[in-house]
């Protein structure tokens, strides 16, 4: 598959998620889709991220699940927040895409990144 069919296939899932966050009135704010070397590398370092992200591709997205108050929930701290996240995170990963709340190093529910390698 080559990079352009990557971009499409990770767009159409994000998209996807996005009508079904909305049909479940779960509002999402989009954070960051591109990251430069130079920030995955600093974010590396310090050890809330990885130097050869997807994001640094454009394959990967961070959204924050909007609470009630109009706030982004950075944290998801209650088990109503923690369940928001997760059921989104079940329906990424049934489009065959990656979820980083299953993360095996760190839990980052925030993170929904395309399933394979980048091209």
């Amino acid at each position: 598959m080559t990079r352009r069919e990557q971009y499409a296939e990770f767009q159409k899932c994000l998209f996807k998620l996005l009508r079904y966050a909305w049909a479940r009135d779960i509002i999402v704010k989009g954070v960051e889709w591109w990251r430069s070397w130079e920030k995955a590398a600093e974010y590396a370092a310090k050890g809330v991220g990885i130097k050869n992200s997807k994001h640094c591709y454009s394959l990967a997205v961070d959204l924050y699940v909007v609470g009630k108050t109009g706030k982004e929930v950075l944290i998801a701290k209650t088990p109503e927040e923690k369940e928001r996240y997760r059921v989104l995170g079940v329906y990424w990963e049934s489009l065959g895409m990656t979820w980083g709340g299953n993360f095996r190093t760190r839990y980052d529910p925030f993170h929904f990144e395309y399933g394979g390698k980048p091209a």
